[in-house]
């Protein structure tokens, strides 16, 4: 594990007991603003996935929610 890792680590532990006494949807909301910033900003964005990973999400949620007369899965962006 790196240092930036270790830093990363730390940091979401320090930060967890605060958020617990967000709702949900102020968790959601504020994690949008974040990643639309670093967006925005930086011109990256956050990934937990890598393309071939979220390739292989993508059409599993794809099978499991597919497209009818609603959108399915990628059109819903559930990757």
């Amino acid at each position: 594990m790196h240092r930036r890792e270790v830093l990363q680590v730390l940091s979401a532990g320090i930060a967890l007991p605060g958020l617990r006494a967000m709702s949900p949807e102020e968790l959601w909301t504020r994690a949008r603003d974040v990643h639309d910033r670093l967006r925005r900003e930086t011109g990256r964005v956050l990934l937990v996935l890598t393309h071939q990973e979220d390739a292989t999400v993508t059409a599993i949620a794809e099978l499991i929610i597919p497209a009818t007369d609603t959108p399915g899965a990628t059109a819903a962006r559930v990757n």
